[in-house]
């Protein structure tokens, strides 16, 4: 009897030992919980800080950026940034030719060129130029249009300033007009007598390259010079192009010929 009495209230003990421990567990697994939570909050509330503080620091960026002054970059003097050059090619003019050409950018480094050379000369036997030539006089009466590609090379170069290179092709028509005739000669001396005269049209047309260089001065003043080699097609017959073939000043033989130019020119 003493015996059953004993394992009754030792089963006692250990089932109240058990409860206690049960709800021990319960409330250190509640108490983890509750830290939890605030935990929870309490980076929530560190992130919505965080973002406030993004905030506040664009809006003082964009104060400060609209408080700053437009800087407007300054154009340097000695290279002033123009479009258009219109130019005069004076070397022409000893010939008797109106040359002109017109420069139009069209990228920061490159642009389109066109001249256009209008002569009309007239060639006699005392002529240094005719001297190139057979017979007693020539004269020409006709018109060149070339088209030039320009790029503008070397790094510091742009548009219509310093260095570049230029494809460039051509037509020209003239008409040509030559007088021939023989020396006859008696005790006294020589003179000259005409024999026949003749007129024709001649037309060409070419392609090639020039190196050239283009300053700029006093803001709207341009230099240019250049130098190159073209190919000349004769589109009229050998004959008449041998004929009207002019060494250095007006070619027609079919064959390349060096060139040069300078013009002065105005840039706006």
């Amino acid at each position: 009897m003493r015996k059953a009495l004993y394992i009754l209230v030792l089963c006692c003990i250990v089932g109240a030992s058990y409860a206690q421990t049960n709800d021990s567990l319960n409330t250190i697994e509640q108490q983890q919980e509750a830290l939890r939570q605030q935990q929870l909050r309490l980076q929530a509330k560190q992130d919505s800080l965080q973002r406030e503080q993004d905030r506040i620091t664009a809006e003082k960026l964009k104060q400060q950026q609209a408080a700053q002054p437009v800087v407007t970059p300054s154009v340097v003097e000695d290279e002033p940034v123009n479009h258009t050059v219109i130019a005069l090619h004076p070397l022409f003019a000893v010939l008797g030719q109106a040359d002109f050409s017109l420069e139009q950018s069209i990228s920061k480094t490159s642009s389109l060129y066109l001249e256009f050379i209008y002569h009309d000369f007239n060639l006699r036997e005392n002529s240094t130029v005719a001297a190139f030539m057979p017979g007693d006089w020539i004269a020409y009466t006709g018109y060149r249009a070339e088209l030039q590609y320009r790029y503008y090379a070397i790094p510091e170069s742009r548009a219509l300033y310093k260095l570049y290179i230029a494809p460039h092709v051509y037509f020209k028509q003239d008409e040509v007009s030559r007088g021939e005739g023989n020396r006859y000669g008696n005790n006294n001396g020589q003179s000259r007598q005409y024999e026949f005269y003749r007129q024709y049209q001649a037309q060409a047309m070419g392609a090639g390259v020039n190196i050239g260089y283009q300053i700029q001065f006093l803001r709207h003043l341009t230099f240019d010079t250049s130098v190159g080699a073209s190919y000349t097609m004769p589109l009229t017959g050998k004959t008449i192009s041998d004929l009207a073939h002019l060494p250095l000043v007006n070619p027609y033989k079919e064959g390349m010929m060096l060139r040069m130019n300078l013009s002065l020119g105005f840039a706006f």
